[in-house]
């Protein structure tokens, strides 16, 4: 005699519901059962089995033609979480998640939006992005009159290392000067750029500095004769940090319209 899979899957199911049946029988049902077996004439197992299966039959039968799922077994305890697999989500590189578009570029350039520190960090570590960038800041550059011709008002890297903090500091400009002097007053500094085109234009300058991939964007007063002056207090951590760009001489910067 052969049985079709389903079938087999559901005298399977028949089976573990028939012996949750008996398991949950009180001392007494069982009692009852053993006395009333003992005056039977003996009945088989196939019976007893039957008798069960009878209790536990479902109210609508299967059709094996169907296409109604087969009962399943009734579920056991889970296993302890320690011998069960933990599934694991999708990790997603954040360094790949972060972007920077043109128009945070232009704003950044234009309007003095804030970047994060990845996407300061992107526009050193990845070429397009980086040619994006330099394009741009080229765009809005300011150009100052040198001997030679207009140029892009700028500070280039140089070779050289910086002095002490407390000392007058020195530093050359495309067609101009950059000096930071004490005040005399705590730890403030004179920040003075000076241009020899008295008619130079700029009202930003964006620095650039590598070694920790950081843009710093500096809001400048109108240059009068040529000349802007800040005033920074080293005892300030940000205005402290500016100045140890402006003297770093891996830092670069352009001045822009």
């Amino acid at each position: 005699m052969t049985h079709e899979p389903v079938e087999v899957e559901r005298l399977l199911a028949l089976l573990w519901a028939a012996a949750d049946s008996v398991l949950e029988l009180s001392d007494e049902d069982v009692r009852a059962e053993l006395a009333e077996l003992g005056e039977r004439s003996g009945p088989s197992v196939g019976e007893i089995i039957a008798a069960q299966l009878k209790k536990t039959q479902p109210a609508t039968p299967i059709d094996s033609g169907s296409d109604a799922e087969p009962p399943t077994a009734p579920v056991r305890a889970a296993a302890p979480a320690s011998e069960r697999g933990t599934a694991k989500s999708p990790t997603v590189s954040r360094e790949a998640a972060v972007s920077v578009t043109e128009g945070e570029l232009r704003a950044l350039l234009e309007k003095g939006m804030s970047l994060s520190h990845a996407q300061q960090r992107l526009l050193f570590t990845d070429p397009p992005t980086r040619e994006r960038f330099l394009a741009l800041r080229h765009q809005h550059a300011a150009y100052v009159q040198t001997p030679a011709g207009p140029a892009i008002a700028e500070m280039r890297t140089r070779i050289a290392a910086a002095g002490p903090l407390d000392d007058k500091f020195e530093r050359p400009l495309a067609g101009g000067t950059l000096r930071i002097n004490p005040v005399g007053i705590g730890k403030q500094v004179y920040v003075v750029f000076s241009f020899d085109d008295p008619a130079v234009a700029t009202r930003v300058l964006i620095l650039d500095r590598a070694r920790d991939e950081r843009i710093e964007r500096v809001d400048l007063p109108l240059p009068d004769a040529g000349e802007i002056v800040l005033i920074k207090d080293l005892a300030v951590p940000a205005e402290a940090a500016l100045v140890d760009m402006l003297r770093d001489p891996s830092t670069s910067g352009v001045f822009l319209r």
